[in-house]
């Protein structure tokens, strides 16, 4: 059955020059995602620690060491530094999850908070926020990061602020041309694209989009953490966001059965859309 989905919506992506990686191909995601230092400063950085996986909070692109370092919640997590802090060298952070600990009269916390405090080499001393979050398993680390790399605000390049961005709000997705798109958005693209036909209402992919977008309202969980929860592939959610954002422009004029994704001519020339799965033109 998976393997008769995946050559469908292979052949599907085909008719619309999509190229498809081969099984076991995933996009490529950077290791560390880039803050602009003056954002990083200025509020507390989420930062996912997953499972058997080490995370890092690296100051390596700028003039700044780590002067020190403060984990609230010690139970659940540790942490070590490239060079010792007394070295006067450091400029990384490493953060792994571990087996909790007891500390008699410590309190703990789910989501911990860690203080790092680091001086430039013209002494001036700046503090950044991070809160920890306990991520799920991270499977193969397809379409997630490893941790923050704080960039001199000089070298965030354009590309570079819109990933900055959505570190920093968690409620939005960056898409095609640097857009951003949100649950309002994705919502919208879902009904667009039951409205248009592309997809039937009880196709299974539009039940987990809809699961998808009650854990985001209800929970606490970003838009990436509800994804991986639900089992929805990123690639579904930006696309079905793009046609949210499009959804003003597309609406400009009837729909028909010639607008179909994959319509087709019959014998006497008459257009005949096929019923098609948001996965079959959506795959990650």
């Amino acid at each position: 059955m998976m393997r008769r989905l995946i050559l469908s919506l292979s052949f599907s992506l085909l008719t619309m020059g999509v190229m498809v990686p081969p099984q076991g191909a995933h996009a490529q995601t950077p290791a560390l995602r880039t803050v602009s230092r003056s954002d990083a400063v200025s509020q507390s950085l989420k930062v996912n620690l997953y499972p058997g996986r080490a995370t890092a909070i690296d100051f390596s692109q700028t003039d700044e060491v780590i002067s020190s370092i403060l984990l609230a919640d010690q139970s659940k997590i540790t942490y070590t530094t490239d060079y010792p802090i007394e070295s006067h060298q450091s400029q990384t952070l490493f953060l792994r999850r571990i087996e909790p600990l007891e500390f008699p009269g410590a309190t703990e916390a789910y989501i911990t908070n860690l203080w790092v405090k680091t001086r430039s080499l013209s002494g001036t001393e700046r503090l950044y926020a991070f809160d920890l979050v306990p991520a799920l398993a991270s499977g193969e680390g397809v379409g997630i990061d490893y941790g923050v790399q704080i960039l001199p605000d000089e070298k965030i390049a354009a590309s570079d602020v819109a990933s900055s961005h959505s570190a920093l709000n968690p409620d939005v997705l960056i898409v095609s041309k640097n857009r951003q798109v949100s649950i309002l958005d994705i919502e919208r693209g879902l009904n667009v694209a039951i409205a248009r036909g592309y997809t039937p209402a009880d196709d299974p992919i539009v039940y987990q989009v809809e699961s998808f977008l009650v854990q985001v309202r209800n929970t606490s969980l970003t838009l990436q953490e509800a994804a991986q929860q639900t089992g929805l592939s990123l690639l579904v959610l930006t696309k079905l966001g793009e046609l949210g954002l499009n959804e003003p422009l597309a609406t400009e004029k009837p729909f028909s059965a010639s607008d179909s994704l994959n319509a087709r001519e019959n014998e006497s020339g008459e257009i005949q859309p096929i019923p098609l799965s948001i996965e079959h033109f959506l795959l990650d």
